[in-house]
Formats: structure tokens, sequence, C-alpha cells
């Protein structure tokens, strides 16, 4: 619930880590995406009873442009 009420256009990648064990990433639907900020990492944290989330910035990927006089697919 607090990830559609947070909702935004940043894709959610889940990962639940499990001390001297290892992690598992959880796969989630395509269309829950979030709106990271300050009231979504309380309202997290609050149900968690820890600190628990993180964001991290993806890279940027430029596709290289086709130019003119190459040919189109």
């Amino acid at each position: 619930k607090v990830f559609y009420k947070f909702h935004g256009n940043c894709p959610l990648l889940l990962t639940i880590h499990f001390p001297g064990q290892g992690e598992v990433d959880i796969e989630v639907l395509k269309d829950i995406t979030i709106r990271p900020c300050k009231e979504l990492t309380d309202s997290i944290e609050e149900i968690l009873g820890y600190k628990g989330i993180t964001f991290r910035k993806k890279p940027n990927v430029i596709a290289p442009r086709k130019r003119k006089w190459e040919k189109r697919n």
C-alpha cells in the first residue's frame, strides 16, 4: 500500500538482505513505480522498525544517434 501511496515514475527493485547468508531479489510488477522522497522513507522505516531503504541513481545511458546518411532499419 505504501508503494502505491507514493506512486511516481522511478522503477522499484526490492532486495532482502539476510545477514551472513546472502540476499534475495524480489520481482516487482512493472506498473509499481515510486516517487523517492523522505515521506516514503519514513513510512517504510516505520513499518520495518529500522532504516531499511536506500535509493540509487541508475547511470544514464545515451544511445548513439544515427547519422542522416546511415540507413535506418
